[in-house]
């Protein structure tokens, strides 16, 4: 099990989260996101029904799962084939999220970097890229490291390609591969 730990501004831990100022998770969180609200989505990789794959949950402000969001506060994210890298979870102005990633084949050794954007119930928003989701390919050996949301709305995923040359691409705010990046 993994935790979520919430503290206080002096640094003391805050017992009115969660179970005495935690959360355990069944997946390692490499992305935390906050609504204004109070409510916490978070990112990462795990196994879900005995499948690698990432997981986006989203928790009340008082650390219980929020159960209006995806199954019981959580949901499996695919891009397809392996996931790769560390996800990171972003929050629209409108309060869509993205989410950002990556896969790859075992067999052949390519790899994708993936962005998905959720409706704020956790389903898939169909009007984003190709029916909620979109990939480029990157080549052999590569991993998305961290997503981010531009002012005007386009999002960036950066990572690591062939080893350690660093990659990234960009996409429209509709999902779109932004083909005047780079």
């Amino acid at each position: 099990m993994y935790e979520l730990i919430r503290y206080n501004s002096n640094g003391s831990l805050d017992t009115t989260f969660g179970v005495n100022g935690k959360i355990e998770t069944n997946y390692t969180t490499s992305s935390v996101a906050a609504y204004p609200d109070g409510k916490i989505l978070a990112a990462g990789g795990g196994t879900v029904a005995g499948i690698v794959s990432f997981i986006l949950s989203r928790y009340n402000s008082n650390g219980t799962p929020d159960t209006s969001f995806g199954t019981d506060g959580q949901l499996s994210v695919s891009f397809g084939d392996v996931p790769s890298g560390d996800p990171s979870v972003l929050i629209q102005p409108d309060g869509k999220i993205i989410f950002t990633g990556g896969s790859y084949d075992p067999i052949l050794g390519n790899g994708t970097f993936a962005v998905a954007r959720f409706n704020p119930d956790g389903s898939l928003d169909a009007a984003f890229g190709s029916n909620g989701q979109s990939a480029t390919p990157i080549g052999f050996s590569c991993t998305s490291y961290k997503g981010f949301l531009q002012a005007d709305g386009k999002i960036v995923i950066a990572g690591l390609s062939g080893g350690n040359n660093f990659t990234s691409v960009r996409y429209n705010a509709n999902g779109a591969l932004d083909t005047a990046y780079g």
